[in-house]
């Protein structure tokens, strides 16, 4: 019996050594992953934060070019506005010229016929004063 307890003696402190030594490097290796995963997570956090950083400096890009393009947009709307503006009143200007002309014309006419009027009324008084004078009454 000695020689198996000696024999299990060897086995216990071989096979407990083992045990014991892989109990000591599972522990070691457990921190090791542990310090690896906290430290790649330390890293996701920074490679997060930069990520975060460039968005927010990408959204800050686009709302100033957004406010750039609305300040662009007012400033066109008010000089099609002023254009609107002038255009109306350019209009309104040529109708006055265009009725200005119709009176004129109008009043040309008028003073036209009334010409005509009178160079009739004087061509028939000429017409018939020549005839007046051209006429003799005959002698019998």
């Amino acid at each position: 019996m000695e020689t198996v307890s000696v024999i299990s003696i060897i086995l216990n402190f071989v096979l407990g050594g083992t045990t014991l030594f892989g109990l000591i490097q599972w522990i070691s290796e457990r921190r090791k992953r542990k310090l690896e995963t906290d430290s790649v997570a330390i890293g996701n956090a920074a490679s997060q934060a930069e990520v975060d950083d460039k968005e927010f400096e990408t959204l800050k890009k686009q709302l100033d070019y957004q406010d750039e393009r609305l300040n662009s947009y007012e400033k066109k709307m008010k000089e099609r506005d002023k254009l609107d503006d002038e255009m109306r009143e350019e209009m309104v200007k040529m109708k006055r010229c265009k009725y200005d002309l119709e009176m004129q014309v109008m009043k040309l006419q008028n003073q036209l016929s009334v010409k005509e009027e009178e160079y009739r009324h004087d061509a028939c008084m000429v017409h018939d004063c020549a005839k007046r004078i051209s006429y003799k009454p005959q002698e019998s």
